[in-house]
């Protein structure tokens, strides 16, 4: 073991080898991602950094390289959604084990994450995407999603968007992919009339408020 930690604080032991005092000394421009995580996957590699095990029985066990690697490319992911330091993501991942690598890579990032259970409606959704001016969400999967759910609401305008992305050799930027997204999603809802006929329309002038041209 390399105590790596020991660059980072004081510890004060008596005699009997009990701790009797504990500082933290962190420089300014420490940063957990880098000077931690990537200080062990570059030294020791094969290091176990996490074992995981899904109720269902499936298990997966990521060594810091795999750590080091996966947020890497996380970050150039985030990076090109335009998200940069001081920004605030809503993580809603359940129990994936993606949720570590996430937050490592937030943290090289200098953006926030913010953590939020699976069990959140739409209404409590808003209000903390509001109040904490969130710039992105990520959101897993639930095989059990049924009715009011709030990964739903998240995830409005994607399917399309995903879609206008990858036809667009991604030229359209992803917030722009699911405005356009969003437009044909109720496009299609007023058409199947699943929708109030009076939501499309809506909806553009909600977006051209924002300076989002769907067209």
């Amino acid at each position: 073991m390399r105590n790596i930690n020991l660059r980072y604080v004081h510890e004060t032991y008596d005699e009997g080898g009990l701790l009797k005092k504990f500082t933290i000394d962190c420089p300014d421009n420490f940063n957990f991602g880098y000077d931690i995580v990537d200080d062990i996957a570059i030294n020791d590699p094969d290091r176990r950094a996490l074992v995981w095990q899904h109720e269902d029985g499936r298990e997966k066990t990521l060594t810091f390289a795999d750590m080091k690697r996966m947020s890497d490319k996380t970050c150039n992911y985030f990076s090109s959604l335009g998200i940069k330091k001081g920004d605030f993501v809503m993580l809603v991942l359940k129990h994936c084990y993606q949720f570590w690598y996430v937050c490592v890579a937030l943290h090289k990032m200098g953006a926030i994450p913010v953590p939020a259970t699976f069990m959140l409606k739409p209404h409590d959704i808003e209000y903390r995407i509001n109040a904490a001016e969130i710039k992105a969400a990520v959101v897993a999967a639930d095989e059990r999603e049924q009715g009011d759910s709030g990964r739903i609401f998240l995830n409005y305008g994607h399917t399309f968007g995903h879609a206008l992305e990858h036809l667009s050799a991604f030229r359209l930027s992803h917030g722009e992919a699911v405005a356009v997204g969003m437009d044909i999603a109720a496009f299609v809802a007023e058409k199947m009339g699943i929708c109030p006929p009076e939501l499309p329309a809506f909806q553009r002038r909600l977006l051209a408020h924002f300076g989002i041209a769907p067209e």
